[in-house]
């Protein structure tokens, strides 16, 4: 059976297109499930803007790690994610999961916690 390729929305086609309108792209590891954050200003500068994150499969950078990575993007931060990859597959269960943007936010510090650098005065 032949693989269908996806439909991307307009906000996904090239990295530039992402600049412009505001997408928030993560890229996750399918061996340790980590998330980080994309620098999309600095792969359009080493890249060009045209440049497709599409079917991109990137090395972890977790020292330990290095399993296969992949680029996923919402339009928003409450959007869903979606794994940019041109085939009917989810290594990394974001469809599975619903994951949004805001689920990969680290959790807000207890009120009246006090900040990191007063923890501990000297």
């Amino acid at each position: 059976m032949a693989r269908q390729r996806r439909i991307w929305p307009i906000s996904f086609r090239t990295v530039g297109t992402m600049l412009e309108r505001g997408v928030i792209v993560r890229v996750g590891c399918a061996r340790c499930d980590t998330f980080f954050d994309v620098d999309l200003a600095a792969i359009a500068a080493k890249r060009g803007p045209n440049f497709n994150l599409v079917d991109q499969e990137i090395k972890c950078k977790v020292s330990r790690c290095r399993g296969p990575s992949y680029f996923v993007a919402a339009e928003s931060r409450d959007a869903r994610l979606i794994t940019l990859i041109d085939a009917d597959v989810d290594p990394l269960s974001v469809n599975k999961r619903g994951l949004r943007p805001l689920d990969l936010e680290p959790p807000e510090p207890p009120i009246g916690a006090a900040p990191a650098d007063r923890a501990n005065p000297v």
